[in-house]
């Protein structure tokens, strides 16, 4: 490999892990803005024509910056004092688009009540106006229990989604 090769393919690698700490940037900043109730700073990490999916209790993606604004307010009026932790995120750059799975859990609170939530995110990125901003997300939650309730089965317990309207 002469010079020009060589100076070409570390290029190439640089711009390659700026593209994923730039995506690990992102991930985290989705998680402090939802954790410290930011939703509005939310605009800014998504496309406008962004994707969310949330199994198993939506069937189909809402699609949209106002509609996924508006899911990710229901979840802050529903749950009170979240902390999320993602783990062992997988990123792969391809060009002006990239995709990444992790792990997430969450503790938070329900009408005072304790629940820990875990599973695995989905996510795509792509390139708009020269930064990474995510274009799909899927939250897949394996549990989603009380504190009472326990969460240590292989097959966790997954309790219906609560509703921010309910009855408090």
């Amino acid at each position: 490999m002469n010079l020009e090769e060589r100076v070409a393919a570390l290029q190439k690698q640089v711009e390659e892990l700026q593209s994923r700490e730039a995506i690990r940037h992102i991930v985290g900043q989705y998680a402090r803005c939802i954790d410290e109730d930011r939703v509005e700073e939310l605009k800014d990490l998504f496309t406008e024509d962004a994707t969310l999916q949330n199994l198993p209790w939506n069937d189909r993606p809402v699609q949209g910056w106002p509609t996924i604004l508006k899911a990710f307010r229901n979840y802050r009026r529903t749950f009170d004092h979240p902390r999320r932790y993602i783990a062992n995120e997988q990123i792969q750059v391809h060009g002006d688009t990239a995709s990444a799975t992790s792990y997430w859990s969450v503790t938070q609170a329900y009408r005072g009540q304790s629940w820990y939530g875990s599973g695995t995110y989905e996510w795509g990125f792509r390139q708009d106006k020269g930064q990474w901003k995510i274009s799909r997300f899927i939250i897949k939650i394996e549990i989603m229990t009380t504190l009472d309730k326990g969460w240590g089965a292989k097959e966790g317990p997954l309790t219906p989604l609560p509703r921010p309207d309910a009855p408090r």
